[in-house]
């Protein structure tokens, strides 16, 4: 499907298409998701998707190594790293719609919740205190629920 994509550059580089059915035998079920994106959107919201895919990759590094030697922080970030390969390696295989979509996108919304602290470096010259990654437990504990410690 990915050769057939290629092939045929100059039927969705510019806004996608409609069918991939003219492309060969059996080629309207593209399960990939990248082809389905170029397929939706052309070469822009190709280009987009992988590199909203590198630069989740790139915060999550960054952000493990800004938290090195805080052993729970740092299993996290690998955690949200090793889904985000997860969903990658899936999407070689099939594409994502409807409910699937949902856990796609509460990934990258973890992934930005997880990593936002890195965007305060304007903060720290203004004089803002950085936020911490939240600590899952203390979030979570009826003690931090109803304020007593």
């Amino acid at each position: 499907i990915v050769d057939q994509c290629i092939r045929h550059f100059s039927d969705w580089w510019l806004i996608g298409t409609k069918d991939t059915g003219t492309w060969g035998f059996d080629m309207w079920d593209t399960q990939n998701q990248f082809v389905r994106v170029a397929e939706g959107g052309g070469l822009a919201a190709l280009i987009f998707f992988v590199l909203m895919i590198s630069r989740c990759f790139g915060r999550l590094g960054k952000a493990r190594k800004e938290v090195e030697g805080n052993t729970k922080k740092e299993w996290f970030l690998w955690f949200l790293g090793a889904a985000l390969f997860s969903h990658v390696t899936g999407f070689f295989g099939v594409n994502y719609f409807d409910q699937t979509e949902f856990a796609w996108f509460a990934l990258l919304a973890m992934i930005s919740a997880a990593t936002a602290f890195l965007d305060n470096t304007t903060a720290k010259t203004v004089g803002v205190v950085e936020p911490e990654l939240v600590d899952a437990e203390l979030a979570y504990s009826p003690s931090a629920v109803d304020g007593s410690w």
